[in-house]
Order: C-alpha cells, then structure tokens, then sequence
C-alpha cells in the first residue's frame, strides 16, 4: 500500500507498507532523520516489522507512474523538499494537474444547478 499525502508544494508525507516493511520519506529533513535515527531495519529478523525512510526517486516514480494511470499525464513531476521552498531551480510552466477544460456544449453550460 502506498500513500502520498500533500498539504502544499513543499510540506507532503509518503508512506509505503509491504510485507512488514513500512517506508517513510518526507519533504521534512527532522522526519527522515528521526526515522533513520530510531529504524532497526538492519537489525530485524526475518517477519519482523520495520519501519525505514525511502528516497525522493521514490515518490516521483510513485507520483508519475499514479499520473500516468489515473489522468493520462506523462510528464515529470517536480518534487519540492521544505528547504526549496520557492527556488529558482523549480521549473516553470509545470501543473500538478492541467487546468480543466471549458464546457463546450449547450448541456455543458446549463446553470439551473441540477433542477
């Protein structure tokens, strides 16, 4: 199971499960390092749950590959950590999602709200 949770741009949480195995990876520095601080993966036997931090490659690939299968979008996503904030290294032109489409027809447009 894997989940993306994003509250902005830069401040956004992913979490992967699989086979007792919990990855962890965050635009947040202090997480990932209380993860790789507290994490006894290396030591855990073999059926014992773990938890461990990932890496951004993969929560883009996660993030890309759910684009590509849920909106047809196959383009690169660009993945903010919190110390980018709004850097000049950030594409420009680049939508999480592309900007929605205008109704075209007469049923499109129809305003009685449903009634």
């Amino acid at each position: 199971y894997k989940i993306f949770l994003q509250v902005s741009p830069s401040c956004w949480y992913f979490f992967h499960y699989e086979e007792d195995r919990l990855i962890f990876f965050s635009s947040n520095k202090e997480a990932n390092d209380l993860i790789d601080k507290k994490s006894k993966a290396t030591k855990a036997k073999i059926g014992e749950f773990v938890f461990l931090t990932g890496d951004k490659l993969e929560v883009v690939n996660f993030i890309e590959d759910y684009r590509r299968k849920y909106y047809d979008i196959d383009a690169p996503y660009y993945l903010e950590m919190a110390t980018d904030g709004v850097s000049s290294t950030a594409p420009t032109g680049v939508d999480p999602l592309p900007p929605p489409t205008s109704p075209t027809t007469p049923e499109e447009t129809d305003d009685d709200e449903g009634f």
